[in-house]
């Protein structure tokens, strides 16, 4: 069962803080349809892609695409250090009940 495999991994992701996994199906994003309330207007199933993954023992959301040269700016030290970034856009609550 899916939801029995991402229970296991959020909790192996708080094992090392710097392990990041993606859990997708055949369908795509499937913790998006869990999280559909929670999630911001932009978020919608064609522009996500590659953005949900697991870390920390949460479900996070990477953030859109920088829009203005102010946003570019800051984007700019994630894309030149070649360590893996932490910045994340929004923690989706997702409850995986007796998982």
């Amino acid at each position: 069962d899916e939801w029995f495999i991402v229970a296991l991994l959020l909790r192996l992701s708080t094992l090392d803080p710097t392990v990041v996994m993606q859990v997708v199906d055949n369908d795509g994003e499937f913790l998006l349809i869990e999280a559909g309330d929670a999630l911001d207007e932009w978020m919608q199933p064609d522009s996500i892609g590659n953005r949900v993954f697991l870390q920390k023992g949460q479900v996070v959301v990477l953030p859109p695409h920088p829009q203005t040269p102010g946003q570019v700016a800051a984007f700019l030290p994630l894309l030149t250090n070649r360590q893996c970034s932490n910045e994340m856009h929004k923690v989706v609550p997702l409850d995986l009940g007796d998982a």
